[in-house]
């Protein structure tokens, strides 16, 4: 090998060294950039986390402010951050326009990320019970046997579970005393759903869902007075023993108080309404006494002049419903103490104890959900969030 080949193969080796050297250089400038990119796409990501978990937060202090004002319709928010495992949230009252809104605040942090929202509740106003159950006690005891139910059943098993109307003050409150009411059942079939508050059965078979409920039921109140001028198609009496009677009209009954009304193989097409005054408290003792024997009330809502009216007895304490009894329509009582052998379409309501349902059966009829029932009412309900966007403080 002469001296200008080893040269020129010098070069070619320091002509390659050269261009590894550059590529080296270029690929540790790659790789600077892309380290800081790749801490950048971390930090965008932790941070997207970040965001995801507290508005996951703020959902869940959304449902518990919902819960808080449907059992306290003037709840003044948290008084100081909640902790909600390492996160923690607090709800805020705001101005809201008119006096059946409630507006918060509702602010959250987790892992460092803040989300603050506007949620607005509103309330509705109803005229009439909403009837969507089969059969519904309101803060009493239940005791089934043998009972078969098509259609959804509501069970009040808890003291706060009910808003009852007080007629002195015109308040509505919230029971916080008296006995846990207690469900027994025996051979019972609801082909429906169970909603009960403390999400237990009850020894209820349940072909449908079992619903645990959080916000309390309002107890339906009454004005009847409007019932007692005649027209046609109504009876108003203050006769208190029925045998054998029969009519197509709508029979009103007036009693005294502490009376007993006795109904014996009566067949009253147009149902019937047993008064009692609007003052009369939902709790404690019942105005009047009924006992039925092997009676027919009311008519199918298909069936031409039928008044969707059972019994409507809100005051009354049913103290026995006896031997083979039907009924089409709405029945709402104060209290039952005996109620065997009989066969309801329609909905079942008592607002205290129901001590016995034996041998039964009570089939919803979904026209009654419609219905206004004249006299018969019910108090603001609070719903649901009315409307979430995110919060922007008032400027001056």
């Amino acid at each position: 090998m002469n001296t200008r080949q080893h040269i020129r193969r010098d070069r070619e080796r320091g002509s390659i060294l050269i261009v590894v050297l550059l590529t080296t250089s270029a690929l540790a400038v790659i790789a600077f950039a892309a380290s800081r990119n790749s801490r950048g796409l971390l930090e965008t990501a932790a941070d997207e986390r970040a965001q995801i978990h507290a508005e996951a937060v703020a959902d869940s202090a959304l449902a518990y402010a919902n819960q808080q004002l449907a059992h306290d319709e003037n709840w003044a928010g948290t008084s100081d951050w909640v902790d909600l495992d390492d996160d923690v949230f607090r709800v805020t009252p705001l101005p809201a326009p008119q006096p059946e809104d409630r507006h918060y605040l509702i602010e959250t942090v987790a892992d460092g990320a803040v989300v603050k929202l506007k949620a607005e509740f509103h309330v509705d106003r109803y005229q009439a019970p909403v009837l969507n159950h089969a059969l519904a006690t309101l803060g009493g005891d239940l005791r089934l046997n043998n009972v078969q139910i098509v259609g959804d059943v509501l069970s009040v098993d808890t003291l706060d579970g009910v808003k009852d109307y007080d007629p002195v003050s015109g308040e509505w409150f919230t029971r916080t005393s008296g006995e846990i009411p207690v469900v027994t059942a025996n051979n019972n079939l609801v082909e429906g759903d169970l909603m009960t508050y403390s999400g237990e059965l009850g020894g209820v078979t349940v072909t449908g869902d079992n619903q645990q409920m959080f916000a309390p039921i309002i107890n339906p109140t009454w004005t009847l007075d409007s019932w007692l001028t005649p027209m046609p198609g109504r009876i108003v009496t203050t006769q208190t023993t029925f045998d054998h009677f029969d009519t197509e009209d709508t029979l009103v009954i007036v009693s005294s108080p502490g009376a007993r009304i006795d109904l014996n193989q009566c067949d009253i097409k147009g149902g019937v309404v047993v008064w009692s005054p609007a003052e009369w408290p939902q709790r404690g003792d019942a105005y009047n006494e009924i006992a039925w024997n092997a009676c027919n009330f009311g008519r199918p809502s298909a069936e031409p002049n039928s008044t969707n009216i059972g019994m409507i007895a809100p005051g009354s304490h049913l103290v026995d419903g006896n031997n083979e009894s039907y009924g089409w329509g709405l029945f709402y009582f104060h209290e039952i103490t005996r109620l065997n052998n009989a066969h309801f379409e329609g909905s079942l309501w008592v607002t205290n104890d129901f001590d016995l349902m034996r041998n039964c059966e009570v089939s919803y009829d979904p026209a009654l959900a419609n219905v206004t029932y004249e006299g018969m009412n019910a108090s603001a309900i609070w719903t649901p969030l009315d409307g979430v966007s995110e919060y922007h403080a008032a400027t001056p």
